[in-house]
């Protein structure tokens, strides 16, 4: 798609986000201001254990302070006898203790009253009882409510962001937004800022996550509940070429095959702890695709941001 970016624009921004999730919603409310999850598993001087013990803190207190509903209902790291889930369990436990995130070793008598589907081949279980879960939808209305309340703000739905263009007489950027919901019209901005933020039922009663492969490159297929009880098992992790540009979408009718390998891959690796789930329970819900800064095999890496202007483009 080709856009002119010495017409004016349609729209004029200080700040354009792109994506309307939980981040880029934060990131829309935090720019829009007047004035301007414990991390058990990440190295200790790693982005991403500064933000998420600071996150968890500014998380709780913002659902308290604008009443969204969310609930501690408690992370379990649950793992069996093998020599890897003792010792991983174990570093764990240190790595929590060394920034005072409370961790708790759960009796197996107390494990199976409360969880009575875990597996028998659970016999290590540690309990993370500041971990909780969050109304997303809630969060996220209140996040725009927010921004829109501020009068520096607009959130726009129903709307996708195409071809992001820099004119560098104007120091300013371009991208043209497309209405996706009837017409497909397409209306411009300037933007002195970008920021790309584009990125069940068997009864659960906490999060659920297995003891983490060696290399972490995944927090395996772990299950997540939400404030109705409901539960979601995932993710799993496959990579795609590094120049894939297919859509990730999967349909029952165009690959059955693969959804019932997909169906017994689920399956397999949520039996590890979890009992009472059979494949037919599972269904398919959504997939999408995540940034890795990691190849196959790798240990995993630190967050890393990047910045357009080590590129040229500034801001």
């Amino acid at each position: 798609m080709s856009m002119s970016t010495t017409s004016p624009a349609d729209v004029q921004a200080h700040v354009a986000v792109i994506g309307t999730g939980a981040v880029g919603l934060a990131t829309v409310r935090r720019a829009t201001r007047k004035s301007s999850t414990p991390g058990l598993y990440y190295p200790a001087d790693s982005l991403k254990t500064r933000l998420c013990l600071r996150g968890k803190k500014l998380s709780h207190r913002f659902c308290r302070d604008h009443g969204v509903n969310h609930a501690p209902c408690r992370k379990w790291v649950v793992g069996g006898d093998s020599e890897h889930a003792a010792r991983t369990l174990g570093a764990i436990e240190t790595h929590a203790a060394r920034f005072g995130i409370p961790l708790e070793r759960v009796d197996l008598v107390q494990t199976r009253k409360k969880q009575p589907k875990l597996s028998k081949c659970i016999t290590r279980v540690l309990s993370s009882p500041s971990t909780g879960i969050v109304a997303s939808h809630e969060y996220m209305d209140q996040l725009a409510q927010m921004a829109s309340d501020s009068g520096a703000g607009h959130v726009a739905t129903s709307a996708k962001a195409e071809n992001v263009a820099f004119n560098a007489e104007r120091d300013t950027y371009r991208p043209a937004v497309r209405n996706t919901d009837d017409d497909g019209d397409v209306c411009t901005l300037d933007a002195d800022m970008v920021v790309n933020a584009a990125g069940s039922v068997h009864r659960v009663h906490r999060l659920l996550y297995p003891v983490p492969d060696a290399n972490l490159t995944s927090l395996g297929v772990h299950t997540t509940v939400n404030l109705q009880g409901a539960a979601k098992f995932g993710p799993d992790v496959e990579f795609l070429p590094a120049n894939a540009r297919q859509d990730s979408q999967i349909t029952e009718e165009a690959d059955s095959d693969r959804m019932n390998a997909l169906h017994a891959r689920f399956h397999a690796a949520i039996s590890q702890y979890l009992d009472g789930i059979e494949v037919q329970d599972l269904v398919y819900d959504y997939c999408g695709i995540r940034a890795k800064i990691t190849t196959p095999g790798m240990p995993a890496r630190d967050f890393y941001v990047d910045r357009a202007d080590r590129s040229g483009l500034p801001r």
